[in-house]
């Protein structure tokens, strides 16, 4: 404390004893400031803080004359309705306000009005970065101001208090001690009625088909099927903070990317968790690809198809949350505060990976969506069907086998008929040209035959001739002929 001059040395002593026994109201008898209350102990106590919901005062407007401050309002970062106290008379100075994220408090000046009839705080000067004083009240001659201990690095009002009447008679400024160093979110909830309120505007909702999969198995042969496949999509949040309107960037911290998520059946959860900073994040809002699984395999039954896939919920989201702040000051002061806050995103649900078969004609598309709505309110029918397609699958590979065992012995048996009719081409050859030497002997013997008559017949022909006969007569021969 500090004084002017030595006639103000009754009144400043008095003051002194004073300020050595002031005490706070409520919450604002202790926390993780420095104050020192300048006025009198007279009128009734008051108090101004919402440090235990990480609000500050981030407002101040008064009424006074001569040299008295009657009354005075402040606001808060929280947006929580103003506080009066006093009596809202004489001239009106208006509002000083200004965003504690990005200005600090100079320096705060009150003055006693020095009288030792009526004791009042007789004016208040309040200093913001880069901005003009405001004040509120007259100076008193004689008499000392006093300031209030602000920190460099800090510089944010957390409360007030006082005692106050027909005018404010004193007054402390609660000023945080120090910067702050680290901050801690601890048991971070939804709030129940807000997610039960998103919650029951899509339960009736459908998931989002973001991927299928057809394949035919017309054939009847062994036929199997498999997909793998990646599927991105956006997610995106951001948050709004009562506390962020306080401390701003300084304590800030990023939220994980899952916050919050919506479930299989497309409610929303609390799979979330906050982080914990050690240096200055001003990052409370963004957004994330997020990649999703499209990946189904198995066996398609002969004459039958399947259809599958993916789906996943998606949705906008707008709730409110509560949390636990565990605050350290870089003067190692340690500050618990309830903190209030809303969170909004777009968000997609894990995804789920539906199949069906269906018949050829049939639409795979449309009997999937039936069975969705079927398997929705029976859920074991899903389980039933695909165990019921799997055995169908089963017996149409075991009849595979049957039938490839099958067409393997008539393959053989038709190898076996066209080697037989092979052999019976070589045989019907074999028997023609048998045929034609057969023909060609009959021939030749049919001419022997004929030649052989022939010889004969003239054989008989020549035996009836004459016979010639050689004789010898006188010396002469001579040829004649016996009939």
């Amino acid at each position: 404390m500090k004084f002017a001059n030595p006639s103000t040395l009754w009144a400043i002593a008095a003051f002194s004893v004073f300020l050595g026994h002031a005490q706070a109201l409520g919450d604002c008898d202790s926390g993780p400031w420095k104050a020192h209350a300048v006025g009198y102990d007279t009128g009734g106590p008051w108090c101004a803080t919402k440090w235990k919901e990480g609000a500050a005062i981030n407002g101040i407007q008064a009424w006074y004359n001569g040299d008295s401050v009657n009354g005075i309002e402040f606001q808060y970062t929280n947006g929580a309705a103003p506080e009066r106290y006093g009596q809202m008379t004489g001239d009106k100075k208006e509002w000083l306000q200004w965003d504690t994220t990005q200005e600090e408090v100079e320096y705060i000046t009150v003055w006693p009005n020095g009288r030792s009839d009526v004791k009042r705080v007789a004016a208040i000067e309040i200093k913001i970065s880069n901005r003009e004083p405001w004040k509120a009240g007259n100076t008193p001659k004689n008499t000392q101001g006093y300031d209030s201990p602000v920190v460099n690095g800090a510089g944010i009002i957390m409360g007030a208090y006082g005692n106050h009447g027909g005018s404010i008679d004193m007054i402390a400024f609660l000023m945080m001690e120090s910067g702050i160093k680290n901050r801690e979110v601890k048991d971070f909830s939804l709030n129940e009625e807000s997610l039960n309120g998103a919650n029951e505007k899509i339960k009736n909702a459908n998931p989002e088909a973001i991927d299928s999969f057809t394949q035919e198995n017309w054939t009847g042969q062994k036929m199997e099927y498999t997909v793998d496949r990646e599927i991105r999509k956006l997610k995106s949040w951001s948050t709004t903070r009562s506390s962020s309107h306080t401390f701003g960037g300084s304590i800030s911290a990023s939220i994980d990317f899952g916050l919050p998520a919506i479930g299989l059946g497309g409610s929303i959860s609390t799979e979330y968790h906050w982080e914990t900073i050690n240096s200055i994040e001003t990052t409370e809002s963004g957004e994330k690809e997020e990649t999703l699984y499209f990946s189904v395999a198995g066996m398609i039954p002969k004459g039958e198809a399947i259809y599958c896939e993916s789906l996943a919920f998606s949705g906008k989201y707008d709730l409110d949350y509560g949390s636990t702040i565990d605050l350290e000051l870089q003067s190692g002061q340690r500050w618990t505060y309830h903190e209030a806050g809303t969170v909004k995103g777009v968000a997609w649900s894990r995804n789920e990976n539906k199949c069906i078969s269906y018949k050829k004609g049939e639409n795979g598309a449309e009997i999937l969506q039936a069975k969705l709505a079927e398997w929705k309110e029976k859920p074991e029918k899903e389980e039933q069907e695909k165990l019921e397609r799997e055995q169908r699958a089963k017996e149409s590979l075991e009849g595979g086998k049957d039938t490839a065992a099958l067409e393997k012995k008539v393959t053989t048996l038709q190898q076996q008929v066209a080697a037989l009719k092979k052999q019976i081409a070589a045989l019907k050859k074999k028997n023609t040209t048998l045929q034609e030497e057969n023909d060609q002997l009959t021939a030749e013997l049919d001419g022997t035959a004929e030649t052989e008559e022939r010889r004969s017949i003239k054989i008989e022909n020549n035996s009836r001739s004459p016979v010639p006969s050689a004789s010898v007569v006188d010396g002469k021969r001579s040829l004649s002929f016996i009939a």
